[in-house]
């Protein structure tokens, strides 16, 4: 049974231009089309437009704090600091509840929505949107950005535990982006979810042959240059010399950073999303990085990223390198899926090198990785979890 959504809710937009946008829009799909309101709540979803076909139906409502002349006018870093200030947040949750409500019937029925917080203001919008009006709602953590792992613990500023608490135990169906965030959530708060993540599907036979003859393994890699990927292409850059090997570098930035200016690593801009999976077939080896730092391991630790099944299903080796602990190096660890460095090494990505120029190696991760796709990561059974859980705010339309 199909549902007809109030509104959508969160710090991020449905977007072209970020994972998240791209994740929604491929398990969704057509469910995208029958949301009537798409709010967004701070500026991350204006930064980022949401994909054309649904600009009509968005409220873009950043704070106050992160408009243009207000950062001009005090400076960033204070603008910044206000806009995580709790009276702040919370007069602005009742500015974007009161939006929400004008936008709506305000019969007796419940409004339906789907909920994506990336971080407070989210939160106590919902809230705040409850106290005004009966909410109905399923929620979906892409990632935990109020969480910080502290003197060997994770840690949440204490006000944000019991809102979030309240925000999960709330909600008709609960969906994670990786098994990590699910256990934790569980362990936390006792809450069970559905793990729920953006799916890929298979491209044609893998190529089960190192595409040149020079000897040089030619690795690719799509995505962002930030903090959450940096030190991990970093530690790759420093071995590419010594193992022979090249990496293209496909983003939106105008220049590379520092340390992966050498002349084996090259910037070749953005690809389409739509082309992504055929440019990720050109190369020997794809690269999925993830922050050794521990100040990121809110998101190593919990996060799957977008290209992670896009990066299995391309056909050709994807090489992960991240810390024993991120979401993805567990998910993947005894999968045989992928070729993964988990050591801060550069002797560990000599190794990783020479795993992806072994025929018979190479072979027996594609493999692994055609049956990973096919059996968990297609589209079909993403979609199928994304249905059921949704399917629990049926009793209420």
């Amino acid at each position: 049974m199909s549902i007809d959504w109030d509104f959508y809710l969160s710090e991020m937009s449905v977007s072209d231009l970020h994972g998240g946008g791209l994740t929604l829009q491929r398990v969704l799909g057509a469910d995208l089309d029958r949301v009537r309101l798409f709010v967004h709540v701070r500026r991350f979803g204006t930064d980022y437009p949401v994909a054309r076909r649904f600009e009509s139906r968005c409220l873009d409502m950043p704070l106050w704090t992160e408009a243009e002349t207000i950062r001009n006018m005090i400076g960033r870093r204070a603008a910044a600091w206000l806009s995580n200030r709790k009276p702040i947040v919370q007069m602005h949750a009742l500015r974007v509840a009161r939006a929400v409500c004008a936008r709506n019937s305000v019969s007796g029925k419940a409004l339906l929505g789907l909920a994506c917080p990336q971080g407070e203001v989210s939160l106590y919008a919902l809230e705040a949107l409850a106290k005004r009006h009966p909410v109905e709602y399923v929620t979906w953590f892409m990632d935990d950005h109020l969480v910080r792992w502290r003197n060997g613990n994770w840690q949440y500023p204490p006000h944000i535990e019991e809102l979030l608490g309240r925000h999960l135990e709330r909600a008709r169906a609960v969906f994670v982006i990786s098994p990590a965030m699910g256990r934790f959530f569980h362990d936390r708060f006792g809450i069970g979810s559905e793990v729920l993540f953006g799916p890929a599907d298979s491209e044609g036979d893998p190529q089960w042959e190192v595409r040149h003859d020079d000897g040089c393994i030619r690795l690719g890699y799509f995505g962002a240059l930030g903090p959450w990927q940096l030190d991990a292409l970093g530690l790759l850059a420093k071995g590419l010399a010594s193992a022979n090997a090249s990496l293209d570098i496909y983003t939106g930035n105008s220049s590379l950073p520092e340390p992966l200016q050498l002349s084996q690593v090259k910037l070749r801009g953005r690809v389409h999303p739509s082309e992504v999976p055929s440019a990720m077939r050109q190369y020997d080896a794809v690269v999925l990085p993830v922050s050794f730092k521990p100040a990121m391991r809110n998101m190593s630790g919990l996060n799957i990223a977008t290209k992670m099944s896009e990066s299995l299903a391309s056909g050709t080796v994807t090489l992960l390198i991240g810390p024993r602990y991120a979401a993805m190096t567990q998910f993947l660890e005894g999968s045989g899926a992928a070729v993964i460095v988990s050591d801060y090494e550069v002797t560990a990505v000599l190794d990783a090198v020479a795993r992806i120029r072994d025929r018979t190696e190479r072979n027996a991760v594609l493999q692994s990785a055609r049956n990973l796709v096919q059996t968990r990561l297609s589209t079909a059974a993403m979609r199928e979890i994304w249905q059921n859980g949704a399917a629990r705010l049926n009793c209420c339309t």
